[in-house]
């Protein structure tokens, strides 16, 4: 309901890769006080900039910092058009532009506060340097917010095979290690289904049972850019 109401397009996400599992518990991180002292002064320079004058004041882009913002505004339209690389963030792209508009003119009052109205173009470029960087976040969390359950299988069973940096395996083999996730065959199966339709799985090999009878069994092969 939120994405078919707007309100997904008009948030700048962020998807960082998790860390849990590799915390330091013990590790506490203190804000250096050169950090704290400087934000707080250049916090309290761009409010005496506004106590010392109420009006409103415009911020304007030099015409080289224009055309630096046409130029990504221009790009963004060809690629989020129907049948393009962008297509399904249409919505989110279609603000983006005007996003970067404004980072560049948060990047310049943090730079220069009030007292110069005129957007450089180093600001901009910053500012779309940025906005570039978001978009492969935004297609990751949007991708999150779509994911399925056998999805969200696939993807584990992907990190367990990184963990365990291994080339093939047998479907008991993830049924040993990751009980909790799939307690019934049929999720593994599922799971596998997808990384053979992902490439992650390239091929099946059967093996033969063991000299002490048992069942044949299947050997699924990884694909060996899966560890690089």
């Amino acid at each position: 309901r939120f994405r078919d109401s707007g309100l997904m397009a008009r948030f700048l996400f962020a998807v960082p890769p998790s860390n849990v599992g590799e915390r330091d518990i013990r590790r506490r991180m203190a804000i250096p006080d050169r950090v704290r002292t400087a934000y707080q002064e250049n916090l309290l320079k761009l409010l005496d900039d506004r106590l010392s004058n109420q009006q409103p004041e415009i911020l304007t882009f030099a015409p080289e910092a224009e055309e630096v913002w046409t130029v990504f505004a221009e790009t963004i339209e060809r690629r989020h058009g129907a049948g393009r690389e962008l297509e399904h963030l249409t919505e989110w792209t279609a603000k983006l532009s005007g996003a970067v508009a404004r980072i560049a003119g948060l990047l310049h009052l943090a730079m220069h506060g009030g007292a110069n109205t005129i957007i450089a173009r180093a600001e901009v470029a910053m500012a779309v340097q940025l906005g570039e960087l978001l978009i492969a976040h935004a297609v990751a969390a949007f991708a999150l917010m779509g994911v399925s359950k056998a999805e969200e299988d696939a993807e584990a069973l992907i990190r367990w095979l990184k963990a365990e940096r291994r080339d093939g395996f047998l479907l008991r083999d993830v049924q040993r290690s990751l009980r909790a996730r799939f307690p019934r065959k049929d999720k593994i199966e599922e799971a596998i289904r997808l990384l053979e339709d992902w490439g992650v799985i390239i091929g099946r090999r059967e093996q033969r049972a063991g000299p002490k009878g048992g069942r044949p069994t299947v050997a699924y092969l990884v694909h060996p850019h899966l560890h690089r």
